[in-house]
């Protein structure tokens, strides 16, 4: 059997990165491939530096150095139990590398041996998340001669800075074919004048009876909507819970941490991922402002709405546009209201989604039968 090396963002502490990881291993083992992925954990998803990547990324925690201490003393916990629940769904159910690789010269000392090496998927290219360009991400340790490809890889913004355009155009001018998330990740590529096509992440490449097969059983009872929210927004917090009182329906969330419980609704903490799963294929109805939550509501035929967050949105309008669900989008009460009262026709949307599968499986079929 072929081996196949996938290179991704599986070591981010989400739950769209984990399952984004495990469909695409799922998929490609279906192909016909011994699939690996490579235990690649960059600095700022390591263990020991969680905790300053969590006071970094926000301008209260990092005001000075009295919100350091504290934010670093009342989180260490939280987020070391986080790292535990994702890595333990990662050692059961991903076929990791032996060893892990925690910087670029690891790959040198410790080669990876396979005939197919892969990016992707999720925001493997994204330079602000990565801090950087991280050579590993665009398959610098796949051995002379094999086959280099990307599958549904996204830099996670609609433009490359001008100081990382050519060092990303002589990176990926060494790979046989590559396959983008987005549309916009097409026209990047286009500008640099590089060929690329459009895929479908890969949690959608699974179908809903998949999903709903590898859920843990519910733990809910009565209908209830989910709020799934990557970004702290107050307008949204409210919102979600004004529409909640007014229907007369149960307010879940699914929470990081203990601030949670400040922002409305019944806070599940983090939840395995297999629970996870199975708050959103049971729910009545989703709010989020999550790609990978987005996309696994359309895939379980849940009624959603939608918040976009400030940054890196694009990938959920481009997700949204192709299955023609562009006014799932709600910015105020108004808008969240009449979404409410209406329904999708997911009969539509799964005809159209069955559709994009057949034409990606076609794609990606071509792509690992490239030869160099």
């Amino acid at each position: 059997m072929p081996k196949l090396s996938l290179i991704t963002l599986h070591a981010v502490q989400n739950y769209g990165s984990v399952l984004q990881t495990y469909a695409s291993q799922i998929y490609f083992e279906r192909l016909g491939y011994d699939t690996e992925v490579v235990d690649y954990i960059r600095e700022n998803n390591q263990k020991e530096n969680l905790v300053d990547t969590y006071i970094r990324n926000s301008k209260i925690r990092n005001r000075n150095k009295f919100t350091r201490f504290i934010f670093r003393h009342i989180k260490r916990r939280e987020l070391e139990e986080r790292y535990t629940l994702f890595r333990s769904f990662l050692e059961t159910y991903i076929h990791l590398t032996p060893r892990q690789y925690l910087k670029e010269a690891d790959f040198e000392q410790h080669p990876i041996a396979a005939d197919i090496y892969c990016t992707g998927s999720d925001q493997t290219w994204n330079s602000h998340w990565n801090r950087g360009t991280l050579t590993p991400f665009y398959l610098t340790y796949a051995r002379e001669g094999a086959l280099k490809i990307a599958y549904a890889s996204s830099f996670g913004k609609n433009r490359l800075e001008k100081d990382e355009r050519e060092i990303i155009r002589d990176l990926l001018s060494s790979y046989d074919m590559i396959t983008v998330r987005e549309q916009e990740a097409v026209g990047i590529l286009s500008d640099l004048g590089i060929a690329s096509k459009r895929v479908l992440d890969p949690t959608l490449m699974l179908s809903r009876e998949d999903w709903r097969n590898f859920a843990d059983v519910p733990i809910v009872e009565g209908e209830y909507m989910l709020i799934y929210q990557l970004g702290y927004n107050k307008n949204f917090n409210r919102l979600a819970k004004q529409i909640a009182k007014e229907k007369k329906i149960k307010l879940i969330r699914i929470g990081f941490g203990s601030e949670a419980r400040f922002y409305g609704g019944k806070v599940i903490i983090n939840p395995e991922v297999r629970t996870f799963l199975s708050l959103l294929a049971n729910a009545k109805y989703i709010i989020t402002d999550s790609f990978h939550a987005t996309s696994f509501a359309v895939n379980l035929n849940v009624n959603f709405f939608c918040w976009l967050p400030k940054v890196f949105s694009g990938r959920i309008t481009d997700f949204l546009s192709l299955l023609g669900l562009e006014n799932r989008v709600f910015r105020n009460y108004e808008e969240l209201s009449r979404l409410f009262e209406s329904q999708i026709n997911f009969a539509a949307v799964n005809r159209k989604l069955e559709k994009e599968r057949g034409r990606c499986a076609e794609v990606i079929a071509e792509m690992v039968g490239v030869r160099v």
